[in-house]
């Protein structure tokens, strides 16, 4: 697989960033990678509070900040949007599960 490495490494760095933010201290973050035909499936798994499906939708939208239960986070709100972006114009695709 081709692809820009410094954009690739820019999205990486933003998932497992959100992925401490917002994961409890003492718990797990794993990063999986694996071919699949002519791309690679990146999954990053946190053991943090899940996103309430009625907002699922906005997750990578401009400045999309969800209230939750864990202390104040620092964050614009804009990592998860550049970082669909990004994917996109690498001719790939972004999403959560």
């Amino acid at each position: 697989m081709l692809a820009d490495s410094a954009r690739l490494m820019q999205v990486l760095f933003n998932l497992v960033s959100n992925a401490v933010k917002y994961t409890p201290s003492g718990t797990t973050i794993t990063m999986r990678a694996w071919p699949s035909l002519k791309s690679i499936i990146i999954e990053v798994e946190d053991q943090g509070q899940s996103i309430p499906v009625e907002l699922r939708d906005r997750l990578f939208t401009k400045f999309s900040k969800f209230e939750r239960h864990e202390p104040r986070v620092d964050s614009s709100g804009i990592g998860l949007y550049l970082s669909k972006k990004l994917v996109e114009l690498l001719h790939g695709s972004i999403g959560y599960r």
